[in-house]
């Protein structure tokens, strides 16, 4: 009998067998290091632990090291699958719907603190595309100070590199969790809100590039590159946009044949060096950006310029068609199938064209997220849509990216 939402609990005997089996894989494939995790025997639960959230893999390696059951917070979306939803039930998984408020979440996470158990939640709300840092949730501090209890931040150090949000295959080099207590109870119920938020932001922000250009760890795995499109979407050398595609250890440009190679370490490498450009007389090709996350910040500015230009002729496509494929429901409700269209984005709308053609204002789309990798999810008028692309390399977090800039500038 499935569970009812006011009895979630993680089942103790599945947690131990979870960490004897998943755990113990885990922690020899991404070669699991840990600092400071002595104060988990001195910290009594309850407790809130607050992680960095860099991989798929984040809560199962948390709670293989974690010596209590823990109680997370997870994305709706992972409840609408009749296989992965009893799992989820048997360790304690809390559902929450993803961009819009979720009350009773927040009703299920004092019960539990009630209760004397752990809760974990990913306060920057999604897994970062390029390793860097993602803002917090607004209402994070909030929350700590309506539980009153002690706050624990572990920041995984290598997470993002040991297996990339874009990326099919992981890595193996060195996974370190470091465990910090960021605020004890007396003073999740004392210092001002601002405070509370500083402490948080500066305990949970976690830059992996900026580490690795100090330590150069290595990282082996195979076919390192490929699915680099879905977070680099500019060319370096001829600024074109959605031109790049990735195959194997190495990522090239469609439209001016620029070519690098993504090596062990997670640096880009001119492949060849000092490759020859392919007009004569032109400049050679320049360095590229050293790792994922320079190259994401190098294209910030000339996305926003290609955007602008985009806007300025409203009758032309934006993006796409693309092929795609998804339902409508709602929160955790099972996904009613809608027929196979192609996706087209234009300057003022998102529009689905095939059998049951269907229009969404930009202006009227909420809660807009990716779900994994090529899941767009948003809600229109009370409704969750999800549209899943048929080509695996279609980029849905530029697709993302875009629309939340056109709704920023309206």
């Amino acid at each position: 009998m499935p569970r009812s939402r006011t009895d979630i609990r993680a089942n103790r005997l599945f947690h131990l067998l979870l960490k004897a089996t998943l755990g113990s894989w885990l922690r020899l494939q991404f070669n699991v290091r840990t600092r400071h995790r002595g104060l988990l025997r001195q910290l009594k639960p309850p407790y809130l632990v607050l992680p960095n959230h860099v991989g798929y893999w984040d809560p199962f390696i948390l709670g293989s090291l974690i010596p209590h059951p823990v109680c997370f917070l997870a994305a709706d979306a992972n409840f609408r699958s009749r296989i992965l939803a009893p799992l989820l039930n048997l360790v304690g998984t809390i559902p929450k719907s993803k961009g819009i408020s979720d009350f009773e979440a927040i009703r299920q996470m004092i019960r539990i603190r009630d209760r004397g158990d752990i809760i974990c939640l990913f306060a920057e709300g999604e897994r970062t595309w390029d390793g860097g840092p993602l803002p917090l949730f607004p209402a994070t501090a909030k929350l700590v100070r309506l539980l009153g209890i002690p706050v624990l931040t572990p920041i995984f150090h290598g997470g993002h590199i040991s297996h990339p949000r874009w990326a099919r295959f992981p890595r193996r080099g060195r996974l370190l969790v470091d465990f910090r207590l960021a605020l004890e109870a007396k003073e999740t119920r004392s210092l001002p809100i601002t405070e509370i938020s500083r402490r948080l932001e500066r305990a949970i922000a976690h830059d992996d590039w900026a580490e690795q250009k100090h330590l150069g760890i290595p990282y082996r795995g195979p076919r390192r590159a490929e699915y680099l499109e879905h977070v680099l979407h500019v060319c370096p050398s001829c600024a074109a946009v959605a031109t790049l595609r990735s195959h194997g250890n190495k990522i090239s440009c469609r439209a001016c044949g620029y070519r690098v190679r993504y090596d062990t370490r997670g640096f880009f490498r001119l492949d060849p060096p000092r490759t020859p450009p392919a007009e004569p007389g032109a400049a050679p090709w320049p360095e590229p950006p050293l790792t994922v996350r320079d190259w994401s910040r190098l294209q910030e500015p000339l996305v926003e310029w290609w955007l602008e230009d985009q806007l300025a002729a409203p009758d032309t496509p934006i993006l796409g068609p693309v092929a795609v494929r998804g339902g409508v429901g709602y929160r955790r409700m099972a996904l009613q199938p809608l027929p196979a269209s192609r996706m087209v984005l234009w300057a003022d709308r998102l529009e689905l064209v095939g059998p049951e053609p269907r229009s969404f204002p930009i202006g009227e789309m909420a809660g807009l997220n990716v779900q994994h990798v090529s899941y767009l999810e948003f809600y229109f008028d009370g409704r969750l849509y999800s549209l899943h692309a048929n080509n695996p390399r279609t980029p849905i977090h530029f697709w993302r990216t875009v629309i939340l800039r056109i709704q920023a500038a309206q």
